[in-house]
């Protein structure tokens, strides 16, 4: 409980000057002012990708003028990224069925990711609740899975890609789903080569939590933090001198 509440106090105590703090007492979002739209412009599509399964955004009604008057929520414009570019996560929809602080739990234990996702197909999208508030040109269908946009930008196929640093934080639960090569992770080494011409490579910081590595350098740095930035700052000028004498061979 004592580690529970000092998670908790990183969001509702953060000037570490409260000794009780209610957590169902959220401080409410201010009311929006209008939001107003001239009502131009088309439905958004997806690049051309011939060999891709339907395009979920290439679908919506038209644009109408939108006209929001009420009140903002906390997520508004977290909601709204997430409907247009088919950023849905699933990170936190099992809960209670391992090793966590949840309950009561939410699947049984040895769920997969198939139970949760379900099937590959397109589903409503979120056109018809954000029409009700006043906001169009929503994609009316979603694909859980995002089908197109793994295959049009390839997945977790990096091969066509190179001067990447994937930096991850032990202490962030999305390291978790980092990327690393094959057979490596978050039980691997601190740096981890993906690339067979080294330009990727994975960094694991043990003490470090959600990009502590871009955080300006302070005293209280971990050990990992400081090594961390070393490499990338090697990694970034060797990749900045290759450009250069690339430019001067032409």
């Amino acid at each position: 409980l004592g580690s529970l509440t000092e998670a908790v106090g990183v969001w509702y105590n953060v000037t570490k000057d409260k000794s009780c703090y209610d957590v169902s007492s959220a401080p409410a979002a201010p009311p929006a002012a209008a939001l107003v739209s001239t009502g131009a412009g088309e439905c958004p599509s997806c690049p051309v990708c011939p060999d891709c399964p339907p395009c979920p955004v290439s679908t919506c009604e038209g644009v109408n003028k939108c006209s929001y008057n009420q009140s903002i929520s906390l997520t508004f414009a977290w909601d709204g990224v997430v409907c247009n570019d088919e950023l849905l996560l699933y990170n936190n929809a099992v809960q209670g069925a391992g090793r966590d602080m949840f309950w009561p739990p939410t699947y049984r234990r040895g769920v997969t990711v198939e139970d949760v996702v379900g099937p590959h197909h397109t589903q409503s999208g979120c056109a018809a609740s954000h029409n009700a508030q006043g906001l169009f040109g929503a994609p009316t269908v979603t694909n859980p899975w995002s089908d197109w946009i793994t295959k049009f930008y390839g997945g977790s196929d990096l091969s066509s890609v190179s001067n990447i640093v994937w930096s991850n934080g032990l202490l962030d639960p999305w390291s978790g789903a980092g990327v690393y090569p094959d057979g490596g992770g978050i039980d691997g080494p601190a740096v981890q080569n993906i690339s067979a011409d080294g330009s990727q490579v994975a960094l694991l910081l043990d003490m470090g939590g959600h990009h502590l590595d871009l955080f300006f350098a302070t005293d209280q740095d971990p050990p990992c933090a400081v090594e961390a930035r070393a490499i990338e700052e090697k990694m970034i000028e060797q990749w900045c001198l290759e450009k250069h004498t690339d430019s001067l061979l032409v």
